[in-house]
């Protein structure tokens, strides 16, 4: 009978060992704002929006009237007395990504408040970075005739580099790729924070960029223009 009544108490023991470790974490050793805070370490680095840009390049005869300096002209010239014509045009994509890095979000950016059950969470700005490109490019058009060489290997290759040197050059100079993507990183970014933390039954504020800037800014607001110094009256004592 003992040895029966150890053995139920043995099992009873191992029961609630299985049913204490089944049991969630979230549950029983954190607050909502830390259950938060480690959700959103987790994710570490996400991308939230993406973007496929086409680069687009021809080969052909440099027309006289368009050359610059002796070499181009000696080059143009040359080429108009070839036969045949030269033309080719080729195109690739390359694809950009934007993404925000979680890694370092801290408990200042996130600000709870239980007794309306709302939470604001502020997350870096989105960041542009290329994700990769086509390994070959596209021929589009090729004409070649006559007596005029081929368009080999090693020109096409030579060709795609520069191309995706100008593409670069485009990407980091320009808003045109750069805003579209952003403004999409942010309307998903948005969107996946209030479903990632609103299951827990608050109504979730979603703000960019570091506060201090913010902060910076609400104070460049808030004072007045230097040509209102004297409708302000401010009093130098």
């Amino acid at each position: 009978m003992r040895l029966t009544f150890r053995l139920h108490l043995l099992a009873a023991a191992a029961a609630l060992l299985a049913l204490a470790s089944c049991v969630s974490p979230e549950t029983v050793q954190e607050s909502d704002s830390e259950i938060m805070l480690r959700r959103v370490k987790a994710v570490n680095r996400l991308t939230l929006a993406q973007m496929r840009v086409t680069k687009m390049a021809t080969v052909g005869d440099l027309p006289l009237d368009s050359a610059r300096g002796m070499r181009q002209t000696v080059a143009a010239l040359a080429d108009a007395l070839k036969i045949g014509d030269r033309k080719a045009a080729y195109s690739y994509d390359t694809y950009l990504t934007a993404y925000v890095d979680l890694s370092e979000i801290g408990k200042e950016d996130l600000t709870v408040n239980d007794l309306v059950k709302r939470v604001t969470i502020r997350l870096p700005e989105p960041e542009v970075a290329f994700a990769g490109r086509d390994a070959e490019i596209r021929e589009d058009h090729y004409r070649v005739t006559g007596l005029r060489s081929d368009i080999g290997p090693a020109e096409r290759a030579a060709l795609k580099e520069k191309m995706n040197a100008a593409l670069r050059a485009e990407v980091e100079e320009s808003e045109e790729f750069r805003r579209p993507l952003l403004e999409n990183a942010r309307r998903r970014g948005e969107a996946f924070f209030t479903e990632l933390l609103g299951d827990l039954g608050y109504t979730v504020t979603v703000a960019w960029g570091k506060k201090e800037d913010a902060e910076k800014k609400d104070d460049v607001l808030l004072s007045p223009p230097p040509d209102m110094i004297d409708e302000w009256g401010v009093d130098e004592r």
